[in-house]
């Protein structure tokens, strides 16, 4: 806990700060809202964590350095659509788990298509598959989903070096290195 000194100085040097003076200090502070969950709130479903998907766009952010408004726009791109294609994983696991727990329940009782044998983990898995695919068709769309969720992610990446080639003339060590 603070002391009423430490806060008194605390205020003292505060009122002295008139914010960043150097352009590179000017555009750290512009992305400032999207540091602190700004982006988060608009893109987490309520389900998921805000946390996490925070952790994504600063790592992305600590690798690729974004140093214009362009390259930062591309890496929040790349932070979305990285976590849309997470996000179908787990719709994907889900559908496969929850049809796989209507099987087991339908062969305990006497009445699923395979209700007189012994079934085992991935003959029932490969029959979930096979009912999702038949009747509701949801994996088919997960899948082509994910397919245009990550030739954006691939698409944003290619602009984003594109975008640092124009501005600096150069690759550097950030780019693809063989």
């Amino acid at each position: 806990m603070p002391t009423e000194r430490q806060i008194a100085a605390s205020r003292a040097n505060g009122a002295k700060s008139r914010g960043p003076v150097t352009p590179a200090g000017q555009r750290n502070s512009a992305g400032n809202n999207v540091r602190h969950g700004l982006l988060a709130r608009t893109i987490v479903l309520d389900c998921e964590s805000a946390e996490r998907f925070d952790a994504l766009h600063a790592s992305l952010t600590a690798e690729l350095q974004p140093a214009s408004g362009i390259e930062r726009a591309l890496v929040e791109n790349m932070a979305i659509t990285r976590w849309r294609i997470m996000r179908l994983w787990i719709i994907e696991k889900s559908l496969m788990d929850h049809e796989i727990r209507k099987q087991n329940a339908a062969a305990e009782s006497g009445t699923g298509p395979d209700a007189e044998s012994q079934v085992d983990i991935p003959t029932r898995a490969s029959l979930a598959f096979r009912a999702l695919c038949d009747q509701s068709h949801a994996l088919q769309l997960i899948n082509r989903y994910e397919a245009r969720l990550d030739r954006q992610y691939a698409y944003a990446i290619q602009q984003f070096f594109e975008t640092r080639q124009r501005r600096t003339g150069s690759l550097n060590k950030l780019d693809f290195a063989a």
